[in-house]
């Protein structure tokens, strides 16, 4: 009887256990849905972040741990600190703050805002899925080798001999998103254009480098590939005058 009590009462501890690491999964399960959303968002002023930016700038070495150490004291949640935080401690202490949350499936679009940049200070991320945030405008994951073999390419650059890809904060604004597509499998698709021009971050437009970033079913990123170019009106008129200029000398 003994023994069948002593059985009984592993058995017991045994269900228990289990049903107790099953709940903790499905708790895990539940809170990685969705890691980032808006509540990590800080709606901080520009002149709250300009004077924190100064604030923090005598510090070289110390920037980001400064500026994350007095977001709280300017109305940041919780989360915005811990977006900002874990964005710098994966990009070498660069630090941006989520403005705006956009949510779309498996993988979202996130408004970001670099305060100490001099060139960009505007840039979209993907988020949520795998890589949790995706910082869409990392030329490293762009292939442009593939873009330069695009017969539209060569022919741009006939004319503009330092045709270049270049990012724009203007098109990268709180009021524009990239075009998306979900596939009939579930897949995401994210398709971002990036302006080309002749040599200098300031020259016209002359056309714009459009390239996908692929997500299966379950958000992890796939592929970034590229897809078309298109060439602007201003660009493609120029061209028009500059070969009847040539045909008729």
């Amino acid at each position: 009887m003994t023994n069948m009590k002593l059985k009984l009462s592993i058995a017991l501890a045994v269900i228990c256990t289990a049903s107790y690491v099953a709940y903790l999964e499905v708790q895990a399960n539940d809170e990685s849905d969705e890691l980032i959303n808006a509540s990590a968002v800080w709606s901080a002023s520009d002149q709250q972040l300009s004077q924190l930016d100064k604030t923090c700038a005598s510090d070289p070495q110390g920037y980001s741990d400064c500026f994350i150490s007095h977001m709280p004291d300017l109305g940041a949640s919780e989360e915005a600190v811990a977006f900002t935080r874990d964005y710098a401690t994966q990009n070498q202490g660069t630090i941006a703050i989520l403005r705006g949350f956009h949510p779309m499936d498996e993988v979202d679009l996130g408004y970001a805002f670099f305060p100490a940049g001099k060139e960009r200070r505007q840039g979209w991320f993907l988020l949520n899925g795998y890589p949790s945030v995706l910082n869409v405008d990392d030329q490293a994951r762009i292939p442009e080798a593939a873009m330069e073999k695009h017969p539209l390419w060569a022919e741009m650059q006939k004319q503009h001999r330092s045709l270049k890809m270049f990012v724009d904060d203007s098109e990268r604004s709180m009021d524009r998103t990239p075009r998306t597509e979900t596939l009939p499998d579930g897949s995401q698709r994210f398709i971002v254009a990036y302006p080309l021009r002749d040599g200098c971050s300031t020259c016209a437009v002359l056309g714009h480098a459009d390239f996908s970033f692929d997500f299966d079913p379950s958000g992890e990123l796939v592929t970034v590939r590229f897809v078309t170019i298109t060439q602007s009106d201003n660009s493609a008129q120029q061209h028009a005058v500059s070969t009847l200029s040539r045909l008729t000398r």
